[in-house]
Parts: C-alpha cells; structure tokens; sequence
C-alpha cells in the first residue's frame, strides 16, 4: 500500500535523479570572503601529477562529488593531472550506477593504482583493473585509519595480527594486492604478525557541511566524519594540500570548529554537497545525525524503501546470509591456523 509518507519519498528520489549529474565547476565563492575560498576547477588543477590523494567519505555519506567531477574534467581538458594514487577507507562508488562517486576518476591515465577498504561498488575501477590499466589494493578499514592517524605523527607503518590467516596474509594470498603483478606490497611479515604500510599522502579530498568566512571547517549535521580530521592533519604533516567542499557558509563558532583554517588549504562552497545520497546538506535528514529524536522503526523502513525503489543496493537473500553464517564459523580456524604457523 502506498501511504502519503511513501509519496513524498518517491518524489523526494525522483528530485534527486533528475538533478543527480548537474553540477557547475566555476561557481565563484560567495562575496566577501578571503582568497581561501576557490572554484572547484581551480582545487581540482592544485593536485599536481602522481600525487597520492585520500578520498575522505563512507558509502554514501559525504562524498566530495565536487572535486570528482572537477578532476575529471580537468584531466580529460588537459591530460593533468594523472597517475594519481587513489586512497580510501569507505566504498564510496555508485556500483557503475550512481553519479558523483570516486567512479568518476575511472578514467585510463588519471589514476595508476587505487588502495581502498573495498572495492566491491567501483565498478569502473575494476573495469580499468582488468584491463591491465590500473593497479588494485585493499586494507583493512581500522588499520587502514590507524595508519592514516600515524601519519599525522609521522610514523608509517604498523604492526599488528589482524589478518592473520586471511588472504591479507602473504603466506596464505597476495598481501594487500587484488591486481596481479602488483608494483607495490603493503603488507608484509613481522616479528608477531602482520606489517602494513601506506604511501606518503600529500592531498586530501574531504566534503564537509560549513566553513566560516575564516576558513574553519564545520562538522554540525554531518551524517558520519569518517577520518575527516586524521587526513587532513596527515597531509599537512606530510607538506601537502588539504581541500574541502561545503554546503554552506556559517558564523565563526569557537566552540564548533572541527578543522582550524591553518588546516585548510582550500574550500570549494558547493550548495549540491550531500549529507548523503539523495539528501542535500542544506535540507539535512535529522535521522542521520548526532542526538537526532526521531521513531528509529520510521527511519529505517524509509532507508530500505529508498534503496528497494532505487534497486542499487543488493538484496541480501537466504544464500547471501548461509554464507555469512559459514564465514563466521570459519574464521575462529584460521585464527588457530595462523597462531600455529611460527614466523
């Protein structure tokens, strides 16, 4: 039965997916504010060559579809920049469907080697990797943060069990590699378990919701932070550029402040930026924030009829959940496996 709440979701996504693909590259920045505040193309032509970019974001939760989009259409302009090393903790593409992910940056050239927590929704760097045009890694997510969090204190790997056993472990599949024939491995053997590494990385991609005309960033009715605050202070330990996208410009609150101006390079106001898919910032879903009293029954059968109507979203069936069951019975073996194999 369609009820009236059901409507307005419907038009709420039938909104979205009309307008999901427009965006203006060369929007100025709102009158009176400092030098700081730039369009997106020109963030987009700060990023020089080779650089090793993170892609701050989870899922479909402030992806910095801006800068996306700025980068492809300057590299398809120019050429520039390109052989770039893609980082990312969250899955932040729209399995081959979705405009506005990091799948925007699937292009031959732009991007030489890809180091995410998944890779299972971006499709079009999967179609690169298998043709031999780009090269795939994947960490673990809570190691994959920790070693962006060290790098802030200048510190560049990271020793620790997790993944023993699995096929992170060189002895049992390739290491960090999805790709064959990997250039780099970022995973390997330690004295009592496992070592991860992660390049050097000197540009940080981060959508958040305000800045005040200062330069201070704003998390106030974010849906999640992700490792917002650990890249960009990473970046600028590492001599690089950090460059966020916001919704909005707000007064200066001390008591709010998420990102000091002095962290920022440049900030890109773009009205379009998303709370997450499908909800603009501007017009937030309290649902999705901090301390949000909503019915959380109401919220969740909003969230599943969204993503049962858009069909992005794969259905998880009787199979899907007899594997999962059997996946966490296993386990626990290769735990004892591993313990048992002396280094």
């Amino acid at each position: 039965m369609i009820t009236l709440r059901k409507l307005k979701l419907l038009a709420h996504i039938a909104r979205w997916r009309l307008t999901w693909n427009q965006y203006d590259l060369d929007v100025a920045p709102p009158s009176g504010l400092g030098t700081k505040f730039i369009t997106a193309r020109r963030a987009a032509s700060m990023i020089l060559d080779g650089s090793t970019v993170i892609a701050c974001g989870m899922a479909g939760h402030h992806r910095a579809s801006i800068f996306y989009w700025a980068l492809r259409d300057n590299f398809r302009r120019t050429g520039h920049p390109r052989d770039l090393t893609i980082c990312s903790v969250g899955a932040i593409g729209g399995r081959g469907q979705i405009p506005g992910t990091i799948e925007e940056l699937g292009l031959e050239g732009l991007v030489k080697m890809a180091i995410m927590g998944h890779l299972e929704t971006v499709k079009s760097f999967l179609r690169l990797a298998s043709a031999g045009k780009m090269e795939l890694h994947t960490l673990p997510q809570g190691e994959f943060a920790f070693l962006i969090e060290g790098q802030a204190r200048g510190v560049f790997e990271l020793e620790t069990e997790v993944g023993l056993g699995t096929f992170l472990d060189p002895r049992v599949g390739r290491g960090s590699a999805v790709t064959k024939l990997p250039s780099h491995h970022f995973i390997e053997l330690a004295a009592n378990g496992l070592r991860y590494r992660l390049p050097k990385i000197n540009v940080a991609l981060i959508s958040a919701p305000y800045a005040d005309r200062h330069g201070n960033i704003y998390v106030r009715n974010a849906a999640c932070l992700t490792e917002i605050r650990d890249s960009a202070r990473a970046v600028k330990a590492n001599g690089g550029i950090v460059l966020v996208t916001v919704a909005g410009v707000i007064p200066f609150d001390s008591s709010e402040v998420y990102l000091r101006h002095d962290e920022v390079d440049a900030i890109v106001v773009n009205a379009g930026n998303e709370q997450t898919a499908s909800v603009r910032q501007l017009r937030y879903w309290p649902m999705l924030t901090v301390g949000a009293k909503v019915d959380e029954a109401e919220a969740l059968a909003d969230v599943k009829f969204i993503n049962d109507v858009l069909g992005v979203t794969p259905h998880r069936g009787p199979a899907d959940l007899a594997a999962a069951r059997l996946a966490a019975t296993v386990v626990p073996q290769f735990e004892a496996q591993a313990e048992a194999v002396p280094f």
